[in-house]
């Protein structure tokens, strides 16, 4: 990174330096810092620049959440700062509050930085409490998932540092949250279902008539219906893509109910199903109401 002001202190004009700036491109990180032109900033880079700017400033709510490896729908550099502070920085979303010092972490994997943090428990409870209701599941999801906080220890940090209408709003939203979600599609996809009223079983495994086991994003068994989530851009990889591709094919082509695969552009879902089938193990179904004109071949490879 290059700070203008160390640049002029350092005998460089100023006009020059910003002329240089501008013609090669450099990236403006926040007021008079800037990073090297070709690849894009990153998060973490400009969250840098920021608490070089504001030394007192703590990365929190879905900056923290970037930065302790959780799903972030909408990346947003976001600070808390001392009430008394009031830092003027354009884009970025200042919070105020006093911050006991084992709210105040070094996230893992930025140890060899200067960055601070909120503590993972603190940043999952800011979420909870303000965050929009699809940004305030998906974090908190992807933390569950990956076993880095327990529901009763989520549900722990929430008791200690909430009360009044944020403890009520911020438990009506952990109440929606499910460890079982391996991707902010999957999490909003399943608030999308809730709001119309529908309680869909999460990871559904299922056994082939052929005795391959595969397994679906969402199901309602009563129903024979399977819901499969797609879009590229939510798995993290192509090949990651591919395997929830594939295992959607496979379970449209097991005997007896229906399946539906879910396109997926943020902020939310867009459901598109097609008809496939559940495996006859499950309860039986009307085919008047779980059409599958693919019939009953067995699973591929089964």
């Amino acid at each position: 990174m290059l700070r203008i002001a160390d640049t002029v202190h350092a005998g460089v004009p100023r006009r020059t330096v910003e002329d240089v700036l501008r013609r090669e491109q450099w990236h403006r990180l926040a007021p008079g810092i800037y990073s090297p032109p070709g690849a894009p900033p990153t998060p973490t880079l400009r969250m840098t620049a920021v608490q070089q700017l504001v030394p007192e400033a703590v990365a929190s709510h879905r900056s923290a959440a970037g930065l302790h490896g959780l799903a972030v729908l909408r990346h947003r550099l976001e600070i808390t700062v001392p009430v008394r502070r009031r830092p003027s920085v354009p884009g970025l979303t200042v919070h105020r509050a006093t911050l006991p010092a084992t709210d105040v972490v070094r996230p893992l994997g930025h140890h060899a930085t200067s960055l601070h943090a909120t503590s993972l428990p603190r940043t999952l409870v800011d979420l909870l409490r303000s965050a929009e209701v699809d940004e305030a599941v998906a974090s908190p999801d992807s933390a569950l998932h990956q076993r880095l906080i327990t529901l009763s220890g989520l549900r722990s940090a929430l008791d200690t540092r909430l009360t009044g209408r944020p403890r009520t709003r911020a438990l009506g939203v952990l109440a929606r949250t499910d460890p079982a979600a391996e991707s902010p599609a999957e999490s909003v996809a399943r608030v999308r279902m809730q709001e119309a009223g529908l309680r869909p079983e999460s990871q559904v495994r299922l056994t082939c008539a052929g005795g391959r086991r595969i397994r679906a994003d969402f199901g309602f068994r009563a129903e024979g219906l399977l819901i499969e989530i797609e879009g590229y851009a939510w798995h993290g990889t192509r090949a990651d893509h591919e395997r929830d591709v594939r295992r959607y094919k496979t379970s449209s082509t097991a005997p007896a109910s229906a399946a539906s695969s879910a396109g997926t552009r943020p902020p939310g879902p867009h459901l598109t199903a097609e008809s496939g089938a559940i495996p006859r193990e499950n309860p039986p179904v009307s085919r008047g109401n779980a059409p599958s004109p693919q019939g009953s071949r067995p699973c591929p490879g089964g």
